[in-house]
């Protein structure tokens, strides 16, 4: 990801000034040419009463940052991937131009590459060390929460100086080992990674984890690329954007603002500061006002720009929008797919969405029908059998067609990833598996527990540093057994 290009802008701005990606580690290398990471996936999430750029004073830090990420959400379909180890990081995303994040943690270097080019810039050590120093981090105790089935906890992180600072809330995971991307090394000094970060109501947040191979190769610098020296964002400014399918944003330093072209010819003047990755059709634009609108691949409006936000969901191959404070979901040609609206809504996940009412949340289905009513602090996990619930940080687990409790009274509980199991903790410190009931199936040994997959999950004896993996059963098996 080139940063800043105003094509999107808050996608860039925000995430330099704010946010930070979501990864989870692996400490273990297998295989001639292959390592076993695990994959991420992220998507952002609005809450009730988040601010909007119509109620900030556009003077403020606050509103900078803010009705950048309203834009971002705007301009780009999230399609990102994280890909992490205990030796790198990868991060990929389809927009803008297919940019990767490379991260060296044994040498603590940082590369982007830049595909279009077929040229990288190295980010040194010390260039690292002097982002970070720019921040300080607030650690709050007796904080929790569960992110993607990991337990997760809180640290407050601000910019040093100036007289008006926003605060990034950052969910982290010590289950997970600590790492950076790009310019926002400050993560690094956490102890373990970053599942979550929010500023003023707005989240990105890990959606999904899986593990996957990989081969050695893609945490490496192609042969053909050539190495950028010099001022990154003298070269990438004013850039031009590909959407895909032959469709450039073009932009033009006149106006300061971007345009559509396909095959050279100009499709549009050049009067959007953002213009989103051509998906389902058609473009997601917004103006100068932060008010969005969608164009069809002709560049004729399709939704005029008078929505506060328009983001592709790929659950529901439509737009969840926001107007007039309320979310709701329309087709690519305006028309409203929902009887309801809602305060603030989640993107969806499965067949599922995280709706708010009255700062209480609940879920509702593909068709906008309330599943869940909204009578809950927080939801931190769902799935077509099961939701928790936190109040008041202690977590129950409810029965998704009832609505009632089954069990609950612990410090953390999330999903396992196996059928009827669960991570738990009474204590926020030591962790173990239970089934359906609340019954322990694998006693409370471990200081940190990790979902399964392929039948393993990785633990840490409880007061020692000894990683190893366990089977549903709770015996010890190797990293590398089917």
């Amino acid at each position: 990801m080139k940063k800043n290009r105003e094509v999107c802008v808050i996608f860039l701005y925000s995430m330099k000034l704010a946010m930070a990606f979501l990864f989870w580690g692996l400490c273990t290398q297998i295989g001639l040419g292959q390592q076993q990471v695990f994959k991420i996936n992220y998507s952002l999430k609005v809450e009730e009463n988040s601010i909007t750029a119509k109620r900030l004073n556009q003077d403020s830090i606050s509103a900078e940052i803010v009705t950048n990420l309203l834009a971002g959400m705007q301009a780009s379909s999230l399609d990102m991937e994280a890909y992490v180890n205990d030796s790198y990081a990868l991060i990929s995303a389809k927009f803008p131009n297919n940019d990767i994040q490379l991260q060296h943690k044994k040498t603590n270097n940082s590369y982007l590459l830049l595909p279009q080019h077929k040229e990288y810039i190295h980010n040194s050590p010390e260039q690292i060390d002097q982002q970070a120093a720019a921040f300080q981090i607030t650690y709050i105790a007796d904080r929790s929460k569960v992110i993607a089935g990991v337990p997760c906890k809180l640290a407050i992180v601000k910019p040093i100086g100036g007289e008006e600072i926003i605060e990034i809330q950052v969910w982290y995971s010590e289950q997970i080992p600590a790492f950076y991307w790009d310019d926002y090394s400050y993560l690094n000094q956490l102890p373990g990674a970053a599942l979550s970060l929010g500023v003023q109501g707005l989240h990105i947040e890990a959606t999904a984890i899986s593990q996957v191979e990989i081969p050695q190769s893609r945490f490496e610098i192609p042969a053909d690329y050539n190495l950028i020296t010099g001022d990154e964002s003298e070269y990438t400014e004013n850039n031009d954007i590909e959407l895909g399918e032959g469709f450039v944003a073009y932009y033009d330093s006149t106006a300061s603002r971007y345009g559509l072209m396909k095959e050279g010819k100009v499709l549009t003047p050049a009067s959007y500061s953002s213009i989103g990755e051509y998906i389902d059709g058609a473009f997601i634009v917004s103006n100068e006002e932060f008010l969005t609108g969608i164009l069809d691949e002709n560049a004729q409006v399709l939704v005029p720009l008078t929505y506060d936000i328009i983001t592709y969901d790929s659950q529901l191959k439509a737009y969840i929008y926001s107007k007039d404070e309320a979310f709701s979901v329309m087709d690519k040609q305006g028309k409203r797919l929902w009887k309801n609206s809602y305060p603030c809504l989640a993107p969806f996940i499965d067949q599922f969405a995280i709706y708010c009412q009255d700062d209480k949340v609940g879920l509702v289905d593909s068709s906008g029908q309330i599943v869940v009513p909204a009578n809950y602090e927080l939801i931190g996990q769902y799935n077509a059998e099961y939701f928790i619930v936190i109040e008041q940080d202690i977590f129950d687990l409810y029965d998704l067609k009832s609505k009632q409790k089954i069990f609950g009274g612990f410090k953390t509980l999330a999903f396992a990833e196996e059928k009827d199991l669960f991570i738990a903790s009474k204590d926020a410190e030591r962790f173990g598996y239970v089934d359906k009931q609340g019954h322990t199936v694998i006693p409370f040994n471990y200081s940190t527990a990790s979902p399964f997959y392929d039948g393993k999950a990785m633990v840490t004896k409880f007061g020692t540093d000894e990683v190893s993996y366990i089977n549903i059963k709770g015996e010890t098996v190797a990293a590398d057994e089917q």
